[in-house]
């Protein structure tokens, strides 16, 4: 039971971590764990809010599938799409997080219209989002044998706000730059259905792309679809991605993908899934963070704290590094603070720091960002001049001093002889 103190009309109140222990459970098992609220007093004037739920899968991880054909192959039905084909957010931050998606709503509908393909119980899914996003899903390094032809085949539906939003295809060929699949040779089967209007707000304005529908929803929807390379690429290194990008206003369903085949790779490359590590469940990572840091003067010693929290209570390690920008010494650099001498400059600049916290099982590491600002140097001032006596005969204060003592001395001896 967790007792929360009165609260006024409209306050919201944080409990915290709330420790859970996870006696038991299967591969990839999904929980729900529910929040309800009961009645301080019966009959009372005061409305509860409704129960709260949270549903997560558990207790899996992934290991690579060996690759045994020279084809790599992933029906969906598992979460190893997440690995085989890792989301990268260009465009959106937090909230396009998650735009890669499984959907097992509507696989049943797409089922009935595609008695030909085996859709399973689930696809993956790219949400057509309702607000400016580029959010990608990208494969791991792919090997092109030299055997046979290099070919992506796959089922899809899509249904994405038509010319404002849409997706596409891109190969990366030996690390070199992201390209759409047809401008490095790749030939489909059926292809893009429109070119995208020109604008701003669109990170794919103005070129082909999946646009539109593809079906009628009611003779039929979605359809086979693959893209052949030939043997242009055999022996070259590839990473594929299916892309999806939105404008800032409107959206539809999205893009559900399923029955991927990619022939002609010799290495491993896709994923399965297997129960977690016992660990994983045994042991809390601590949570990180550290408040943004003034601005430090070139002159001045800047400091930065992180604050750490373990829910097991275990004894953590700090290592502070720098990460990026002029070589800067560091002290303290195994506490909690931090303290670092900024380099002489010529010009305003930022650094970046990385604290990695360790519980002695996991660590986790936060890096920030420190802006420095340059001080000019304060001129030195010029030597005052000399002023020069116009008698020639005339000596300074200190020689003149001497020579004359002398001679008075001499001119007493002689008055009193």
């Amino acid at each position: 039971m967790v007792t929360i103190a009165e609260l006024g009309p409209y306050q919201t109140v944080s409990t915290g971590d709330v420790m859970i222990t996870l006696n038991d459970a299967g591969t990839a098992e999904e929980i729900t764990i529910e929040a309800s609220f009961p009645e301080a007093a019966e009959d009372d004037e005061i409305v509860e809010p409704s129960a709260t739920t949270i549903s997560s899968v558990i207790n899996f991880q992934f290991e690579t599938a060996m690759n045994t054909d020279n084809t790599l192959s992933n029906d969906m039905e598992t979460l190893s799409f997440f690995s085989d084909f890792k989301e990268n957010v260009m465009r959106g931050g937090e909230n396009a997080i998650g735009t890669q998606q499984f959907d097992t709503l509507n696989t049943g509908f797409f089922q009935s219209l595609n008695p030909g393909v085996n859709l399973g119980s689930q696809t993956m899914y790219l949400a057509n989002n309702g607000f400016e996003s580029d959010v990608a899903v990208e494969t791991d390094h792919m090997q092109i044998g030299y055997e046979s032809d290099f070919t992506l085949s796959f089922w899809h539906f899509f249904w994405i706000e038509n010319t404002w939003d849409g997706g596409v295809i891109e190969i990366s060929i030996n690390d070199a730059p992201w390209v759409d699949v047809t401008e490095a040779g790749g030939v489909f089967n059926t292809g893009y259905t429109a070119e995208l209007r020109e604008q701003d707000a669109q990170a794919l304005s103005g070129r082909e792309a999946f646009t539109g529908i593809n079906g009628d929803l009611a003779t039929f929807a979605g359809n086979m679809e693959s893209v052949s390379f030939g043997n242009s690429l055999n022996g070259q290194t590839v990473k594929l991605r299916f892309r999806i990008a939105s404008d800032s206003v409107a959206n539809n369903f999205g893009w559900a993908i399923d029955n991927l085949h990619v022939t002609n790779v010799t290495n491993d490359v896709f994923s399965n899934v297997v129960g977690g590590q016992s660990t994983s469940c045994d042991n809390s990572a601590p949570r990180v963070s550290i408040a943004a840091p003034d601005p430090v003067l070139e002159t001045a010693t800047g400091s930065i704290t992180a604050t750490a929290t373990d829910r097991n209570d275990d004894t953590l390690t700090y290592t502070w590094t720098q990460s990026d920008g002029y070589p800067t010494t560091i002290t303290s650099g195994d506490s909690a603070t931090m303290t670092f001498t900024p380099p002489t400059l010529t010009d305003d600049t930022t650094l970046t720091f990385t604290v990695t916290v360790d519980d002695g099982t996991d660590s986790v590491s936060e890096s920030v960002e420190v802006a420095i600002t340059n001080v000019d140097p304060e001129p030195e001032p010029e030597p005052e001049p000399v002023q020069e006596d116009d008698d020639s005969s005339g000596l300074s204060l200190g020689w003149g001093s001497l020579i004359l003592l002398p001679f008075a001395w001499y001119r007493r001896r002689k008055q009193r002889s």
